[in-house]
């Protein structure tokens, strides 16, 4: 029997039976490899290959068992070995016509909690063929060669319909946003352009039109008339063609032309000289990001739409990092999420962001994307997670900032010492006497690369079971006294009273940084100062 924590890698015996909170659904290994590529389960076939198996006759459905699998579900369809995935029964409903199961795809791949394979062999057979496959992320559901419950039942005469019938659409439109959101989510891994993704996502966008548009402003908040008519063109285009291996740009510049055609002679002309480019009349013209970035992104586009060749847009084409970041976001959706790298679809917790951002812009429905502070390293750089819709998706690490740099000279002009807390990973300012109170720099949320706003917070107390109005209204009496803030705040189920100031870095001086330093350490004067002193018993006399 394997230990705690450790995979049994054992055959289970046709007898096993599996806890009734779960649902086993069965299918081809090939199929499996597929649904990895593309993060979904269901919703009917996203690519011609898909063999034929027990999941065929589901429609856009997903369909399992509870407590084992029949033998003729595994044979059902294509020769081929299985996998037998685990399912929380959350979402399954009972089928009336035979002992399966039901839920509506499709179903990410992240929900699966375990795919099972018949024994070691098979699943080192699998893991041997699909790792060598660059689209496929073999190691973001975890697997065992456990083997998996069945029971010798005969195949019914009918299955009964899908309880949904397939819309491929549906399936194409969920790949063509997720490539669309795997290459934001990689601007912000990478720390570019943190505000022009967060602008983009926080608008929601019905139709390609709609998103190209608000992903342009975002990036170009002054784009003219003529460059969002052409970008929005252009993903329009890209949209039609999802999946396919290139396209004719010549037919693609037409397309864009008809739509710019009544936006008069700047429009013409832009068409004509990249007729002339594509011909070889002309070179390639300036695709820097001074002017003109919704029709510099569109050419780079044409020139370079396969996300294999993204690396000529700065080597051989010149693209500045605005043009690059447009032409990434409509490359990556062009060829759909299926066919990117796996390294867009690893950890678990990056392909469920990218899937929460895909299905929100298919929604038309805004995302939210904050920071949330994790360590700050003793050389002031900071390590942080990607927060999307709530979930951390993914951590980075971020370059000292100026202003903290300038944060720490104005402390040590005015006789303060700003460290690291290495136990904490918290950036804090020391007072000038040994042991004393500590303030600690945190990221304020309305903080932006123009105006950067920290907070210097001093803990207070920590509130009790029953915390009481008169020992609050103190609190809020000092701060007020003090000229600074007092608040509450929870972190691992305790609050906490803090003290704490917000200041803007753009324009402090030494005086203004010294007054609140000052101010918190005398607030933390007065409530040590205020602190009783613990009681202890008189031992009688000669005791």
């Amino acid at each position: 029997m394997a230990k705690e924590g450790e995979l049994d890698l054992e055959p289970a015996t046709p007898t096993t039976q599996v806890n009734s909170g779960h649902v086993l659904v069965p299918m081809h290994a090939d199929n499996w490899s597929l649904a990895l590529a593309s993060g979904y389960l269901g919703g009917g076939a996203l690519k011609a290959d898909h063999a034929a198996d027990f999941q065929s006759h589901a429609g856009a459905d997903v369909w399992g068992f509870a407590g084992a699998v029949p033998d003729w579900a595994l044979v059902e369809g294509e020769d081929g070995p299985r996998v037998v995935l685990r399912f929380a029964s959350e979402g399954f409903v009972e089928r009336q016509d035979s002992s399966a199961q039901s839920r509506p795809g499709p179903v990410r791949v992240t929900r699966v909690e375990e795919a099972c394979f018949e024994s070691r062999e098979a699943l080192d057979n699998f893991m041997a063929s699909y790792t060598l496959f660059p689209d496929v992320p073999t190691d973001v559901v975890p697997a065992a060669a456990a083997g998996y419950p069945r029971v010798p039942v005969g195949r019914p005469e009918t299955l009964g319909p899908p309880a949904s019938p397939i819309v491929a659409e549906r399936r194409r439109e969920l790949d063509f946003y997720a490539g669309w959101a795997a290459a934001l989510l990689e601007l912000l891994e990478a720390g570019e352009f943190h505000q022009e993704v967060v602008r983009s996502l926080e608008q929601g966008a019905t139709t390609p039109s709609e998103l190209a548009e608000h992903s342009l402003r975002a990036f170009e908040p002054a784009a003219s008339a003529l460059d969002v008519a052409v970008w929005k063109a252009t993903i329009e285009g890209i949209r039609r063609r999802y999946g396919t291996r290139g396209f004719d740009r010549e037919e693609f510049l037409d397309e864009i032309g008809d739509a710019v055609v009544s936006l008069g002679g700047d429009a013409a002309a832009w068409v004509n000289g990249c007729r002339q480019v594509f011909s070889g009349e002309r070179d390639v013209p300036n695709l820097d990001d001074t002017a003109h970035v919704g029709r510099r992104a569109a050419l780079a586009l044409m020139l370079a739409h396969e996300p294999a060749a993204l690396s000529q847009l700065e080597d051989a084409l010149g693209a500045g990092p605005r043009v690059r970041a447009l032409v990434v976001q409509a490359a990556y959706a062009f060829g759909g999420f299926s066919r990117l790298d796996a390294i867009h679809k690893r950890p678990s917790a990056r392909l469920d962001a990218v899937l929460s951002v895909a299905e929100a812009l298919a929604g038309g429905r805004p995302v939210s994307v904050s920071t949330q502070s994790l360590a700050t390293n003793a050389d002031l750089s900071r390590r942080e997670a990607i927060v999307v819709d709530g979930t951390a998706a993914f951590s980075r690490t971020v370059e000292a900032a100026a202003h903290l740099l300038m944060l720490k000279a104005r402390a040590q002009e005015a006789g303060f010492n700003v460290r690291v807390d290495e136990e904490l990973g918290r950036l804090c300012i020391l007072g000038r006497r040994p042991k004393g109170p500590v303030i600690f720099v945190e990221h304020n949320d309305c903080s932006t690369p123009d105006q950067p706003v920290v907070n210097l917070v001093l803990d207070l107390a920590k509130v009790g079971v029953r915390p009481t109005t008169t020992g609050l209204k103190s609190y809020l009496e000092l701060a007020w006294k003090h000229s600074v803030a007092v608040g509450l705040r929870s972190s691992g189920g305790v609050e906490t009273v803090c003290a704490f100031a917000s200041i803007s870095l753009a324009t402090l001086d030494r005086d203004e940084f010294r007054f609140y330093v000052e101010r918190l350490l005398a607030i933390s004067e007065v409530v040590e100062g205020n602190k009783k002193p613990r009681r202890t018993a008189k031992k009688p006399a000669g005791a």
